[in-house]
């Protein structure tokens, strides 16, 4: 592991901290899928032939098609606080 430490400016938001560190790892990062094994490459997938369909065979293409697929996109909350509390009368 690699400590990083970048000195910042005080300002009116940073009066406190006098650095920012960061913790890198060493470089040797490995690419993993879903179930946490190693995947060599994340742009390839299995076909017939160089030009041929893919094959559905490919583990790697259906973990990445199926976390793309399930991705939850969370709805806009437009009055977070007070929703829904309290009375509301008009005249």
């Amino acid at each position: 592991m690699i400590q990083h430490c970048v000195p910042i400016l005080p300002s009116a938001l940073f009066a406190n901290r006098q650095t920012d560190c960061l913790v890198l790892t060493d470089g040797d990062e490995v690419i993993r899928n879903g179930h946490g094994a190693p995947v060599d490459n994340r742009l390839a997938s299995l076909t017939i032939g160089p030009r041929g369909p893919l094959l559905l065979q490919d583990i790697n293409l259906i973990d990445e098609i199926a976390h793309f697929d399930r991705e939850r996109i969370p709805e806009r909350v437009v009055h977070a606080k007070g929703g829904g509390m309290g009375w509301f009368s008009t005249r």
